[in-house]
């Protein structure tokens, strides 16, 4: 009898820790409103729009967590880049809640930038997601 109780038990924990997986996506496009100057009729990569993007989880104790990163460059000249940042498994079982996420930009958009790295770097909060809000559309962001 114990023991049919106990495996009873370990079944219904187990059902209760088995839950769907948390995927979050984040779409936005960001937008350059001062593209990088160039040097006369000299083009380099270094001179072209780009962009370093990560998708980041608050973290409750001080440390956040990187969920989703992604680098692109505009090799085309254009002021407008489409992002779709979509995570790995996020879920933290019975535990899981509301994640907090921001996005982490690093560009070289603009003319007032860091003269040592040559880029400069914007937050934007993209505010809590949890298992029933998976998707979050930001819309345009514009840089610098």
């Amino acid at each position: 009898m114990a023991q049919s109780c106990m495996n009873s038990f370990l079944i219904l924990l187990a059902a209760a820790l088995a839950v769907d997986a948390v995927v979050f996506s984040v779409g936005f496009q960001l937008n350059c409103t001062r593209m990088p100057q160039r040097e006369g009729n000299v083009s380099s990569p270094n001179q072209l729009f780009w962009v370093d993007v990560w998708l980041v989880q608050k973290g409750s104790y001080g440390k956040d967590n990187v969920l989703s990163s992604r680098t692109k460059k505009s090799l085309s000249g254009d002021s407008q880049m489409n992002f779709a940042l979509t995570t790995e498994d996020v879920n933290e079982g019975l535990l899981d809640g509301k994640h907090e996420l921001y996005l982490h930009i690093n560009h070289n958009c603009g003319v007032k930038r860091n003269k040592k790295t040559r880029h400069a770097t914007k937050i934007v909060e993209v505010g809590a997601m949890d298992p029933n809000n998976k998707l979050k559309l930001l819309g345009t962001i514009n840089l610098p």
